[in-house]
């Protein structure tokens, strides 16, 4: 539901509205003010802290320890960030809220008959580390491991990485060694397993390449498919992508257009785990969750989660096959 501008509501009633992020956190709902400003207190500069709605201020005060209040400035898209709850003020082109409840759980606080994901990243020495699920913590460097920049996994174990070179190398699982670089593979940034057995890459020029496997030699540019600098698939078999402000767009498959997501933040890096929960890559180098790639908002850091730079689920038949369902 799009929140009213002042010009929306009468001059005589009281304008105020709730948000609610969903059941898994405490930080259930709370008010908004429409017309109303929250000077002083600030954590930020508002000025230089752009984002496309109230909404979007609100989920970054909620996922900013210390925040308890916030204040949207319609007329030029900034968003302040409050360590106090100040009085308010009559102002027409803003919105604030306040913070209520605790705070937001952990990602790793999740149901025991969630299925547990194990995940590879790739530290700054661009090393691979691996975490058995969301709630552990990195292990590693992996021996043998150096140097990829992005990787994928294939459902046989394989994780398939891009060198320094920006090329495909290949290695048996996280034991064992890199094979490559892997013929005709230059020159990608990022790469996902698609569930047909592909691969779609991202290109030196931002745009989608795909690939029949492994083996093979890259077809692209995909028609309409610039920029993006990360990418992963839903189970939906749509392609969720990260824009280049950090922003997170889909498009209906490998052809089609991309369509921006609403409120989804600033992540560098993104996986998706089998049930479609989104794990980004944050801008503290930790591991970030979203329930849902197009409704919520990111929940707190996971814990024990930096420092990593890209990140991919570690994909198993059971996963691919309940991922095509």
């Amino acid at each position: 539901e799009e929140i009213p501008s002042s010009s929306d509501t009468s001059s005589d009633e009281k304008q105020q509205g709730f948000y609610g992020v969903g059941t898994d956190t405490s930080k259930s709902s709370h008010r908004i003010d429409v017309g109303k400003d929250r000077p002083g207190g600030d954590m930020n500069d508002g000025n230089s802290n752009l984002v496309d709605s109230a909404e979007e201020c609100y989920c970054a005060c909620i996922q900013t320890n210390g925040c308890q209040a916030w204040s949207f400035r319609t007329d030029s898209n900034g968003c302040w960030l409050k360590n106090s709850v100040p009085d308010q003020t009559t102002l027409d082109t803003a919105i604030s809220g306040v913070i209520s409840g605790g705070e937001i759980p952990s990602s790793s606080d999740t149901s025991s008959d969630e299925t547990q994901h194990g995940f590879y990243g790739i530290g700054t020495g661009n090393n691979l580390w691996s975490r058995k699920d969301i709630s552990a913590s990195w292990e590693g460097p992996i021996a043998d491991s150096c140097c990829i920049t992005s990787m994928t996994t294939f459902p046989d174990g394989t994780i398939v990485g891009i060198g320094t070179d920006q090329q495909l190398w290949t290695r048996p699982g996280k034991d064992g060694k890199w094979s490559g670089p892997i013929a005709n593979s230059c020159c990608v940034t990022d790469i996902t397993y698609l569930n047909d057995g592909s691969l779609l890459g991202i290109g030196t020029g931002n745009n989608l390449w795909t690939r029949p496997g492994i083996d093979g030699k890259w077809s692209g540019p995909v028609a309409n498919s610039c920029c993006v600098k990360s990418i992963s698939q839903l189970p939906s078999g749509d392609i969720l992508g990260v824009g280049m402000n950090g922003k997170l767009w889909t498009r209906p498959g490998v052809e089609g257009s991309w369509t921006k997501v609403d409120n989804s933040g600033n992540v560098s890096g993104i996986t998706v785990t089998s049930e479609g929960n989104v794990i980004g890559i944050g801008s503290t180098c930790g591991m970030w969750e979203r329930k849902e790639f197009d409704s919520g908002c990111w929940g707190n850091e996971i814990a024990n989660s930096r420092c990593v730079k890209s990140v991919s689920v570690v994909r198993t038949a059971y996963s691919t096959v309940r991922a095509e369902k």
